[in-house]
């Protein structure tokens, strides 16, 4: 579940295949749900294969050789490339007609500058939450972790004031940007777990902000089609803090 040590990789293959995408996921992984809200946002039709991340099928280590999803095959022009890391693979879906997660310019091109303005809010805070996350999954952390959360917590509760979208006060509009979509799947668990496993996180906060801003984009179709259900999201965490818990498996109901 927990994607660790970021690698950016392109691996290029020739193949004569027809042109295709497949995404390779598992419906409960965070960084997986990343690829597949930007998918689902731009209205991308792709071939999406469901992957055991205990018993790794060879189809994921062919084309992510360090087992991880979301992984993501492309045959284009008789080429075969392999992209992997959800930043990058979100990123790549931008590209295609759509909705922008980046925002463009009259002439289509991306602007430059609010790119980079975004690209720093992902690093500084829509990606730097998990890392903050992590020590909570198997068991509470130490008040200082528990500090740690807070404290980011807070800053993304300032910059969605009203529920707005995370870009608003940097951009001076109220858009979604590519911000808001690496931030949501690490939102979705904390609001399936505040109330249960993650309770000291939120304790003695008013992070309403957070929470309209999370139910602002899950009103979104594109957001319902990915969303995972309250309760596979507890028994997935009840697994997590179980012993001996090797990783997320399949079927899908095995968290029903």
């Amino acid at each position: 579940m927990l994607e660790g040590i970021h690698y950016n990789f392109i691996i290029i293959k020739m193949t004569t295949n027809p042109e295709r995408i497949q995404l390779i996921i598992h419906y409960l992984c965070p960084y997986a749900q990343r690829a597949l809200y930007a998918l689902a946002y731009k209205g991308i039709q792709c071939e999406i294969t469901e992957a055991d991340l205990v018993d790794k099928p060879s189809f994921l280590l062919e084309v992510n050789p360090l087992g991880k999803v979301p992984s993501l095959k492309v045959i284009q022009d008789g080429r075969e490339y392999h992209l992997y890391e959800s930043i990058n693979v979100a990123e790549y879906f931008d590209s295609f007609p759509g909705p922008a997660l980046y925002p463009r310019r009259p002439d289509g091109s991306i602007n430059p500058v609010e790119k980079a303005l975004i690209d720093i809010n992902v690093k500084l805070v829509a990606d730097a939450l998990p890392a903050t996350l992590f020590p909570h999954f198997k068991t509470t952390g130490t008040p200082e972790q528990i500090e740690a959360v807070k404290k980011i917590l807070r800053t993304i509760n300032g910059l969605v004031e009203g529920g707005g979208y995370l870009m608003t006060k940097t951009l001076g509009r109220n858009e979604l940007t590519f911000a808001d979509i690496i931030l949501l799947p690490f939102v979705e668990r904390i609001v399936a777990w505040k109330d249960q496993f993650w309770s000291p996180l939120v304790e003695g906060e008013d992070f309403s902000n957070l929470w309209a801003w999370f139910d602002r984009i899950m009103q979104e179709p594109w957001a319902q089609r990915f969303r995972v259900e309250h309760r596979r999201l507890i028994n997935n965490m009840t697994q997590l803090r179980t012993p001996g818990y090797k990783g997320l498996t399949l079927p899908i109901t095995n968290y029903d």
